[in-house]
Formats: C-alpha cells, sequence, structure tokens
C-alpha cells in the first residue's frame, strides 16, 4: 500500500502510511514542512492519541484570535528570529513558548521545535531540530520556515486525523455491521 498524502510537502503535509498492531492500532506518519522530513525520529504512531493531538490542533487553528496569539510577538523580527528568541526564553521564562507553540503531537514530533504565526490568510511555521542524533546533523541549530494559508494547515490536519480514524474504523467494523444488519446488543 502506499501513502495517502495531505499537503505539499514544500509547505506542509502529512502522509498516512501502513497500518499495523493489534485491530490496526498503529500507522506510520511522515510529517513534511518546508522540505524538511519531521517525523524522521519515530514515524509509528498510536492512532486514537495522534488522531486527538490533530484534532486538537483544528481547534486550535480554528478559534477566533481573541482567544489565542496570533502574529508574531515581536513584528519587527522574523518568523525565524522570533522563533529563536522563544526558544531561548522558554529555557528561562516559559510563559509566551506555550502560547505559539503548534505540532505538540506527543512522541512522534518531539524532536522538533515548531511555532505558530498567523498573520492575516498566512501561516508561518518556524521551527528547528534539537536531538544531537538527528539524521541529518547539518539541520541542527537551523531555523527552517514553512510558509501556508491558514486554512490549508487547517484542512490538511483535518484530512489526516479523520483519514486516519476512518481507515481505522472501517478496518475494525465486525463483519455484521458490514453487511447491514442490525445488531442488538442486550
Amino acid at each position: 500500500m502506499g501513502k495517502r498524502w495531505f499537503g505539499d510537502q514544500s509547505r506542509f503535509a502529512i502522509a498516512l502510511g501502513q497500518f499495523s498492531g493489534e485491530n490496526d492500532s498503529f500507522c506510520e506518519v511522515d510529517v513534511w514542512a518546508a522540505d524538511c522530513w519531521l517525523t524522521c525520529d519515530d514515524n509509528h504512531t498510536y492512532i486514537p492519541h495522534f488522531a486527538g493531538t490533530l484534532e486538537r490542533s483544528v481547534r486550535f487553528l480554528l478559534r477566533g484570535p481573541q482567544y489565542r496569539r496570533t502574529g508574531r510577538p515581536d513584528p519587527e523580527l522574523s518568523p525565524a528570529d522570533n522563533h529563536r528568541r522563544l526558544c531561548a526564553d522558554a529555557e528561562t521564562d516559559n510563559g509566551e513558548y506555550p502560547g505559539y507553540r503548534f505540532m505538540d503531537w506527543g512522541p512522534t514530533a518531539d524532536n522538533v521545535r515548531m511555532h505558530l504565526f498567523r498573520e492575516g490568510g498566512t501561516a508561518f511555521l518556524p521551527f528547528s531540530f534539537w536531538r544531537e542524533g538527528h539524521h541529518k546533523p547539518a539541520e541542527l541549530g537551523q531555523v527552517f520556515v514553512a510558509e501556508v494559508p491558514w486554512r490549508g494547515l487547517a484542512g490538511v490536519t483535518h484530512e489526516a486525523a479523520w483519514g486516519l480514524m476512518w481507515v481505522r474504523v472501517g478496518r475494525n467494523r465486525p463483519a455484521d455491521h458490514v453487511r447491514g444488519k442490525l445488531i442488538c446488543l442486550g
């Protein structure tokens, strides 16, 4: 089975691969931004948890700006420089960092620090890798920035969450239900 892609690797994309485990509870998931493979350390997800984190991200993206931080905290700095400042401040004062954090999706994405700055219809996603054993050592210390229409980012994230859950539900549906029989549990 090939991968099912949502989005564009050069901007932001999520690819669903092989399902495995009891009741197909796990799936190979690859996340890309700005042509960088973000899930390079661990791309095997536990579907109920990962789909839930994607859904929370969609809710975060769709909330009105009055309920969350949106633009760059320091508008005079680039998205990359804002990312550097937030990461440095997170080491000493964690107050601002969580309000801009994006892709907080558990072990699958814990090798990446990413922030989200929404300005107009655009989402800027500055990110960096932090693990010393990163598969491309030259990427360590660099800040990459993906620029995505914010509705497109919400769409990719939403479609991937639904793709995970619907495939899993379809694979685990009882045979009688698939044939259209009513099952009564007494």
